[in-house]
C-alpha cells in the first residue's frame, strides 16, 4: 500500500481540471422497511422523502438534486428553488455554481440567475476566486466577476493555491498568477499544487521542492507527499517518515504507511498494525488497529477485527468498535453501517439517532444528509 494513500488522492483531484458529471445510483433492490418517522426526541427530521435519482451536499444553503436526467437545487426547507432544468452540475464549495445546459457549461448564482454564458465545453470548481474554463480543447480562467482573466490557451489547468496555478504548454508544466503572468517557467514534467508556500515538482526523473518564486528548496530526502502542518512525508528503503521545512527528520523513517498530518496527528503502520504519531514524532497511540484514518473534529475512525469505531486524541475509545463501517463525523453526527448493508446515524456520544434502514448515506453538510433507499434519494436534517 502506498504512503499518503488518501492525501495523494486528494492532491490528484486538485491537479486535474475536470468537469464532474454528478450521478450516482444504488445497487440494492427493494426491501420491506420504510424510511423512519421523525425522531420522537427531535434529533432529526425528514426534509425530503426519497424521490430523487441523486442528491449532492448542501453548500451556502443549496443542495443539488437530480431526477430523470435533469438537475436543479433545493433549499433548507426542501423547496426546489432552482428548477430541475440543467443537464449536469457538480458540488461547489462557494461562489457561483457550474451548470450544463444544451451541451455547454456556464455558471449561475445562488438565486438561479445566469452569471456566465453557456459557451464552455468544460469548467472547474472555483478556487481562490478563479475558475478554469475550456473551449476547443484549451483552457483559461474566469475571475469572480465572470470575466476572462487568463486567456484560453493552455493544454491543462489546475486550481489556484497560494495565488498560483500550474498549467501546461507543449506538455511542460509551469505556474502562472491570477493575471496570467508566467511566474515559474514551463519546464517541469510533473507538478503538485502549492501547499504552505512549497510545491513538489519533477524534472528529468528527479523530484524536488520549489517555493513560490521557483527557487529550489533543498532536501536530501526522497519526497513522498506534500507539506501539511509544516511536515512532509519522505521515503527511504521502502519505509516512510516525515521531515520539516529545514530538511530535519521529525518522524523516524521506519513506517510502512503514513498519512498526512491533520489536527496534529498522522496515522502510521508497521507490520499491518496502525497507530498515531504527533508532530514531535512521538508514537502517542500504539500500533494496535487493523486500520486507522486521520483525525477530524477531534475524532478518528479506527477498525479492528472487522469492526469500526472512533477514538479521541488521547487514544481513548469514544465510540465503541461495533459497526461494520462508518462515515466521518460532521455536524456532530456520523453515518454508521450495521451488518453488510444498512446505514443509519449516531451522534458524538455513540447514540443511534437514525435507525440503520438506508441503503446508503452521505456525510452531513450544513445540518443535512442525503439518504438512499430503493434506488431513490431523500434528505434528512439534524437538530
Amino acid at each position: 500500500m502506498m504512503a499518503l494513500k488518501r492525501a495523494a488522492g486528494m492532491a490528484a483531484v486538485l491537479l486535474l481540471a475536470v468537469s464532474l458529471t454528478a450521478c450516482s445510483s444504488l445497487l440494492f433492490g427493494p426491501h420491506d422497511e420504510q424510511p423512519a418517522p421523525p425522531d420522537p426526541n427531535g434529533r432529526y427530521f425528514i426534509l425530503v422523502e426519497p424521490k430523487y435519482d441523486w442528491v449532492g451536499r448542501f453548500s451556502s444553503g443549496l443542495m443539488p438534486v437530480a431526477m430523470d436526467g435533469k438537475y436543479g437545487f433545493i433549499d433548507t426547507e426542501g423547496n426546489e428553488v432552482i428548477p430541475l432544468t440543467y443537464d449536469s452540475t457538480f458540488f461547489t464549495f462557494d461562489g457561483s455554481i457550474p451548470v450544463k445546459k444544451d451541451g455547454k457549461w456556464g455558471y449561475i448564482n445562488h438565486a438561479g440567475e445566469q452569471v456566465v454564458d453557456f459557451i464552455y465545453d468544460e469548467v472547474t470548481m472555483e478556487f481562490e476566486g478563479m475558475r478554469g474554463v475550456s473551449l476547443d480543447g484549451l483552457w483559461g480562467y474566469l475571475n469572480e466577476a465572470g470575466e476572462l482573466a487568463v486567456p484560453i490557451k493552455y493544454e491543462t489547468v489546475s486550481p489556484f493555491s497560494d495565488g498560483l496555478a500550474c498549467v501546461t504548454v507543449n506538455g511542460k508544466f509551469g505556474f502562472i498568477d491570477k493575471a496570467g503572468v508566467e511566474v515559474i517557467p514551463f519546464q517541469f514534467d510533473e507538478v503538485a499544487y502549492f501547499s504552505e508556500g512549497i510545491a513538489r515538482v519533477s524534472l528529468d526523473g528527479k523530484r524536488f521542492f520549489i517555493d513560490t518564486t521557483g527557487a529550489v528548496v533543498p532536501t536530501a530526502h526522497e519526497i513522498a507527499g506534500d507539506f501539511h502542518g509544516g511536515l512532509v512525508a519522505v521515503t527511504q528503503d521502502g519505509k516512510f517518515g516525515f521531515i520539516n521545512t529545514e530538511d530535519e527528520v521529525i518522524v523516524d523513517i521506519i513506517y510502512e504507511n503514513v498519512d498526512q498530518f491533520l489536527e496534529g496527528f498522522s496515522p502510521v503502520s508497521i507490520d499491518g498494525k496502525w497507530g498515531y504519531v504527533d508532530v514531535s514524532g512521538t508514537l502517542v497511540i500504539p500500533l494496535t488497529y487493523d486500520f486507522a484514518w486521520f483525525f477530524l473534529n477531534g475524532m478518528a475512525k479506527v477498525k479492528s477485527n472487522g469492526k469500526t469505531g472512533f477514538i479521541n486524541p488521547l487514544g481513548e475509545v469514544v465510540i465503541d468498535l461495533a459497526w461494520q463501517d462508518a462515515r466521518i463525523f460532521s455536524d456532530g453526527v456520523a453515518g454508521v453501517q450495521k451488518g453488510a448493508r444498512f446505514w443509519g446515524f449516531i451522534d458524538d456520544q455513540g447514540t443511534l439517532i437514525v435507525d440503520c434502514i438506508y441503503d446508503f448515506v452521505q456525510e452531513s453538510s450544513e445540518g443535512f444528509a442525503g439518504v438512499g433507499i430503493d434506488n431513490k434519494w431523500g434528505v434528512i436534517g439534524f437538530k
